[in-house]
């Protein structure tokens, strides 16, 4: 292979060099006059403190009533079908910008609450007990595997049938790392 270049290549970038800021080429009328979509309605934002109105547009109104659709055909994950009302689902710009500076925060705080579920799960308590921002709790294993489903655990069937295994009589032990 050589490392010369395609004299087809070269002259493609000859031109396209020449023709870049030519100002007699157009690419049509109306290429770059984008404008944002006109808003329809004004939602309230859904931080209850603010309740500021948030302009919304027509697509937006649209995929959320496909959205309340779907739902109230077959439900969400947990099995509820209720329609998502319009003032839970738009945040205004300011709330926007302080929900981005805590989500760090919360993300971790509910990370640390399910390894903390997780390891007493693992220590074998037939009462695990955790705490929310409702105050204390406490369940048995089985509320506590639904719990952890709705705080968005990736794998709680994995977890079950490791701790399934782990709590087995006849476990074999295995090779590699002890």
């Amino acid at each position: 292979m050589s490392d010369e270049i395609d004299p087809e290549v070269i002259a493609d970038l000859k031109l396209r060099a020449y023709s870049q800021f030519d100002s007699t080429r157009s690419r049509g009328e109306g290429v770059y006059d984008w404008k944002p979509p006109a808003a329809v309605t004004q939602w309230k934002c859904k931080t209850p403190p603010c309740k500021s109105f948030v302009d919304v547009d027509a697509e937006t109104v649209e995929r959320w009533e496909i959205f309340n659709k779907r739902l109230r055909a077959n439900g969400d994950s947990k099995g509820d079908a209720r329609p998502i009302a319009s003032h839970d689902v738009m945040l205004c710009d300011s709330c926007r910008a302080e929900h981005a500076k805590i989500q760090p925060q919360r993300l971790r705080k509910r990370t640390d609450r399910m390894a903390d579920v997780i390891r007493q799960l693992k220590a074998g308590e037939s009462v695990i007990r955790f705490e929310t921002n409702e105050g204390r709790h406490s369940a048995n294993r089985t509320e506590t595997f639904a719990k952890l489903i709705e705080w968005g655990h990736p794998d709680v069937t994995g977890l079950q049938q490791s701790l399934a295994e782990k709590d087995s009589p006849n476990k074999k032990p295995t090779k590699g790392y002890v």
